[in-house]
This record gives C-alpha cells, structure tokens and sequence, in this order.
C-alpha cells in the first residue's frame, strides 16, 4: 500500500469554503456585544487617527491616509437594522489595524513582538 492511499484513509476529503459558517460562528459569538465593542473600536480608532498626524514634521504618510479617510468614512457609518453590528466591527477592524501595521512601519508607534 502506498503511503498516499494510507494517508488518503486518515485525511477527511477537503471541501471549499467561503468563510459563511465560520463568519456566523463569530457573529454568534458576538451576540450583543458587537455594539458596544464597535464604539470601542471607534474611540480606538480615532486615537490613533489622530495620533498620525499629530507631529507636522512627520505627516502622515499615503497609505496612512488612505486608511484614515476609510476608517473616517466607516467609523462614522451607521448600517441598516437588517445588518448584524458585527458586520461593521469587521470593517472597521481591518482598516484600524491596517491603520496600526502604517503607524508601526512609519515609527510612529512601537510593535508588539
């Protein structure tokens, strides 16, 4: 028997997946914490927003930009009723810590290691 029949027997077969279930096990997860976390992150947010172009002799720089008109745009955004809160944490999360890898790069705040 060849080693790939034999590791074919023990490996569950592989079936795509576009993230759905796993997204509402998050939204789950959330339940009705997502608000209150979503005006967290935008207080966060608007720290560090802030703290990019704090120093005129370092401004930001275009990506940081970019991700401070975006998160501008979603932390003042407020979804429909039919939307799940969760919805706009993600999105907010990814351009706060898309914001955060900016600052990070540029010096303007230390990293975690």
């Amino acid at each position: 028997m060849s080693y790939s029949i034999a590791l074919q027997r023990h490996v569950p077969p592989w079936v795509p997946s576009h993230g759905v279930d796993t997204f509402r096990e998050v939204l789950a997860a959330l339940g009705a914490n997502a608000e209150a976390l979503v005006e967290r992150l935008r207080i966060h947010w608007k720290k560090l927003s802030d703290l990019a172009g704090a120093d005129e002799k370092f401004p930001p720089t275009k990506a940081m930009a970019l991700h401070i008109e975006r998160g501008r745009a979603l932390r003042d955004e407020r979804l429909p009723p039919d939307h799940h809160p969760a919805v706009g944490l993600a999105r907010l999360a990814f351009t706060t810590s898309a914001l955060v890898d900016e600052l990070i790069e540029a010096s303007h705040i230390k990293g975690v290691e």
